[in-house]
């Protein structure tokens, strides 16, 4: 491996790390912005919709942000001249 590769390897691991911080720290984040900083009720329909929301959209956009790295890294590894070849 050169070490250019070595340091794209390394880049990769850490932006995986934090993307996987960011993960699991969406629903507990979710929880104390709607009951705590918003100080709605947890058994509240408000509450509840709020909540979800909060939760559910940004692990949507970090599951497709994930899915868009992954496939456009593993496009870049394809090569297309042995492919067309065939």
């Amino acid at each position: 491996m050169t070490k250019a590769s070595l340091i794209f390897l390394a880049k990769a691991v850490a932006a995986l790390a934090l993307w996987i911080c960011a993960y699991v720290s969406v629903a507990p984040l979710a929880h104390w912005l709607t009951y705590g900083l918003l100080g709605l009720e947890q058994e509240s329909p408000l509450g509840h919709a709020l909540e979800f929301f909060l939760y559910d959209a940004p692990k949507i956009l970090l599951l497709l942000v994930l899915m868009v790295y992954a496939i456009g890294l593993l496009r870049a590894g394809i090569d297309t001249d042995g492919c067309a070849n065939t």
